[in-house]
């Protein structure tokens, strides 16, 4: 079995599909993110030495002192591949009935959604962004099951409106029946489950839990050791300067 906690970056790259096949633990998948520089961690040794740096500021405004970049992940066509099969593997361990149609939730899970609908043998249903609102492009057949996977989870609230834009599009049969699960690569907001007005209560199925801190702005303890809050994602340059902000 391959130690994926020795790999370095080339050696995670080279990763094939069929060389990971059981589920990550945390510790390989954020091992994963660092070498792959798609997830970054606020420093608090180097803050102690005065390396306070920058820490993110989210879509919400609020600050946080970790960030994920799921278009670095998912970047390399095996990285995909292999992330894909984490979240197929953790659809059938959670033992509901597997979905008929599948729709990765726009832009970070599209491609993402893509793959696991291959695996799991179900059919492709595209959603897009247009004007910050999840649109449903193809309609869904009555009597579909239809999954939303989706890169990251903190509060719910993507998973929420693709259900509710889904349900309310005259392209959803009104039989159609939701995937009893927000599916997700990383759970980063502790939540267990989602709760949709009208529809009830989703599980929380995640290849990974890891509870990373968010404060509002006026109680940052990031800023008030110095360290400035930025949003991170703003183009490629930004992040690779956010990311060695404190060495």
């Amino acid at each position: 079995m391959i130690d994926i906690l020795s790999l370095d970056r080339a050696g995670i790259l080279a990763l094939l599909p069929a060389d990971v096949d059981r589920l990550l633990t945390a510790e390989e998948f954020f091992h994963i993110a660092f070498q792959l520089d798609a997830y970054w961690s606020f420093d608090y040794n180097a803050a102690d030495e005065g390396r306070t740096g920058e820490h993110a500021r989210l879509k919400s405004e609020l600050h946080s002192d970790g960030f994920f970049v799921s278009r670095i992940l998912l970047k390399s066509e095996n990285m995909l591949r292999i992330m894909a099969e984490q979240m197929a593997m953790k659809m059938v361990q959670a033992g509901f009935r597997l979905p008929t149609h599948v729709a990765g939730i726009p832009d970070g899970a599209t491609d993402l959604g893509k793959v696991v609908c291959e695996i799991l043998g179900a059919e492709l249903i595209r959603l897009q962004k247009i004007d910050g609102k999840i649109v449903l492009v193809d309609e869904v057949p009555s009597g579909a099951i239809i999954a939303f996977p989706e890169d990251f989870c903190t509060r719910g609230t993507g998973f929420i409106e693709t259900v509710l834009a889904v349900r309310a599009s005259p392209l959803c049969a009104p039989d159609v029946i939701i995937y009893p699960a927000n599916t997700v690569l990383l759970n980063r907001g502790g939540l267990k489950e989602v709760c949709v007005l009208g529809l009830g209560n989703f599980p929380v199925v995640a290849v990974v839990e890891k509870r990373i801190n968010d404060w509002a702005p006026e109680a940052c303890p990031l800023c008030k050791m110095g360290s400035k809050p930025v949003k991170p994602k703003v183009d490629d340059a930004t992040w690779e300067r956010f990311i060695h902000s404190q060495e």
